[in-house]
């Protein structure tokens, strides 16, 4: 695929020529177009994504099983790309039509979809967060490095309360019960997460720090000393904010108590 951006006249005139023929586009046809258009740096007008708007929720819930939710990722991508606002019940309509998805997913396409849900601001059902936490687990073996850091850092954004985009309350944390339950897959995803350091930009470096000290979970020694290390080796690529925004983190990890999110005598979880 050459990604050549089409000059804007030619752009909108295939804008005009697919807003005629939305209403007898398939599900994926749809996700496709917008995926297309964002991936050649093509951001359309509201009157025209309105439009894409109805014709998703329409076709959404016909979407093949097949497919494997690449559909949905790919319109939460093209989204959180162009960065609109989408019709405040959309986002929620997109997640209820990716559920049965879920267990299809690639590694890849979950993490995608919630990286994108999050970029978006949404904040879905708890339940769902959870959901596609443990179907991206099943999969994270297969989990590019890149993946295995933006699904922890997608779903530290996800379950964060409504209207905290910039971060999370300074004494925010999720339930404790949902830490219990969910703590042996946020470590196995962790120990990845370590073996995989060497591939990693810094700013994901930060990304993997940031997502789980706002999680208040303690990734384990392993992880903290090879962060620590593969941070030391690319200091230099750091940005002031980012040694500052690090520092802050690794100070949260240091002083999570891993008792905290073990299971209590009798406690059902």
């Amino acid at each position: 695929m050459l990604r050549v951006p089409p000059p804007r006249d030619v752009a909108e005139l295939l804008m005009v020529e697919a807003q005629v023929q939305l209403p007898f586009f398939s599900g994926t046809a749809l996700a496709t177009l917008c995926w297309s258009l964002a991936a050649l740096g093509h951001k359309p007008p509201m009157f025209w994504l309105h439009e894409v708007f109805d014709s998703l929720t329409r076709a959404l819930p016909k979407v093949p099983l097949a497919s494997r939710g690449v559909p949905h990722a790919n319109v939460a991508w093209a989204l959180s790309v162009w960065q609109v606002s989408p019709p405040s019940d959309f986002l929620a309509h997109l997640c209820a039509t990716a559920t049965p998805h879920l267990p299809r997913m690639s590694a890849t396409s979950c993490a995608v979809l919630l990286t994108g849900l999050a970029d978006l601001g949404h904040r879905p059902k708890q339940a769902w967060v959870s959901l596609a936490l443990e179907e991206f687990h099943k999969r994270h073996s297969d989990a590019t490095p890149s993946s295995l850091v933006a699904v922890v850092w997608a779903v530290s954004r996800l379950m964060q309360p409504a209207g905290t985009d910039s971060g999370p309350p300074v004494d925010w944390a999720p339930p404790r019960k949902w830490r219990v339950r969910y703590a042996h897959i946020l470590q196995d995803i962790a120990w990845a997460q370590s073996r995989a350091f060497s591939a990693l930009e810094p700013a994901q470096l930060v990304d993997a720090a940031v997502a789980f000290a706002d999680l208040s979970f303690y990734p384990g020694d392993e992880w903290m000393d090879r962060h620590e290390a593969y941070c030391n080796m690319r200091v230099e690529a750091f940005t002031a904010y980012q040694v500052r925004l690090l520092s802050s983190c690794m100070e949260k990890l240091d002083s999570i108590f891993e008792g905290d999110y073990l299971p209590r005598d009798g406690e059902v979880v």
